[in-house]
């Protein structure tokens, strides 16, 4: 989400001429949203002046020159009515629904701003985050994850998606849904961007898809006491599983495989059988038994259950590591259906 450092100094001049505590309250709004995001998401004042820039001006490229002095009160009024719906963009949305807590995890921060551009229409209209429908809010994590994984991240498309959206907000008197399908629209007649996910893009986005999948688990970005980060990726089935074959070479390293979890369990499991570490049946090199059961509940898709709701180890899947990735590979998209709404496209097949 980056501009010319002088652009934006230079606009912010300009309204600072006027309005001396503007930088002061975009700097403040800017820390708001570290706090309210387990403090970890850095959205600068100059990202929010950004943003401003496209509200006032619908383009993301800030240029002082083209900024008329009749145009700093918009700014000002802009700015004014942005500060509760970028907020709520953040906690709500953002950390709200996903436990996003640092921009790294998002690869593509450009395509964010059409959602805030959305926030920012729907609350001037007297409306918040708790208004918005199930099926409205479906449409905002399609385009949130759609966007990542297929890279609408071109500033044509910002400028392009926020007029899409005022027009709409402008021909709408109440609420009004996050028009996605105008959005899809104008990308299927530019051609530049497919508006399908392609399951070979989704796997390529390790850290992002995860997060959507499992959107209750906090990344934590700041080592732990032992020196490890917190999350670390393990590998259920490791990568240097003794025994392995050259199939299971093929198979493991796949998100389907994996799950965000803390370092501190990474450092215990290591290249342990899950079964074995699940079961409490493994040694460290000092030959102490690693309680490895009581972090089941950390995991994620894990499967079979017994008939008290218990994950069953003596199932014989855990015995075919294939399989179970495969399985576990099924559950994991039927939740990408069921809470998204998202599909892979069937490769072969027309858009």
């Amino acid at each position: 989400m980056s501009c010319l450092g002088i652009s934006v100094k230079d606009i912010s001049s300009k309204i600072k001429n006027e309005y001396y505590e503007f930088e002061e309250n975009l700097q403040s709004c800017s820390k708001n949203i570290y706090n309210s995001t387990g403090k970890g998401y850095l959205f600068n004042a100059y990202n929010i002046l950004q943003l401003l820039n496209l509200i006032v001006k619908q383009g993301v490229r800030i240029d002082p020159k083209k900024v008329k002095s009749t145009e700093i009160q918009e700014f000002k009024t802009a700015w004014d009515k942005l500060e509760k719906p970028l907020l709520s963009f953040f906690s709500d949305y953002i950390f709200g629904q996903f436990k996003i807590n640092n921009s790294s995890i998002v690869p593509r921060n450009l395509a964010l701003l059409p959602i805030m551009v959305y926030f920012y229409e729907i609350y001037n209209k007297g409306f918040g985050f708790k208004n918005l429908s199930g099926d409205n809010l479906k449409k905002i994590n399609q385009y949130f994850i759609k966007s990542q994984i297929n890279d609408w991240s071109l500033q044509s498309y910002a400028d392009n998606f926020t007029r899409i959206i005022k027009e709409k907000s402008s021909s709408s008197s109440g609420l009004f849904d996050f028009p996605l399908q105008e959005i899809e629209s104008y990308i299927s007649e530019r051609k530049l961007r497919n508006i399908e996910i392609h399951e070979q893009s989704f796997v390529g986005y390790v850290w992002f898809t995860l997060k959507i999948l499992t959107p209750e688990r906090m990344y934590q970005f700041e080592p732990d006491m032992q020196g490890r980060f917190n999350p670390e990726i393990d590998h259920i089935f490791p990568n240097k599983l003794v025994g392995k074959t050259p199939e299971y070479d093929k198979a493991v390293n796949i998100i389907w495989n994996m799950q965000p979890t803390k370092g501190e369990i990474n450092g215990y499991k290591t290249n342990i059988h899950p079964k074995e570490f699940f079961t409490d049946k493994a040694v460290n090199k000092k030959g102490d038994r690693i309680i490895g059961s009581k972090y089941i509940s950390e995991y994620d898709f894990l499967f079979p259950t017994d008939k008290n709701g218990q994950i069953d180890f003596l199932n014989e899947i855990w015995e075919k590591p294939i399989d179970f990735i495969n399985t576990r590979k099924m559950k994991m998209t039927e939740f990408l259906k069921n809470k998204y709404d998202i599909e892979f496209k069937k490769e072969g097949l027309n858009a």
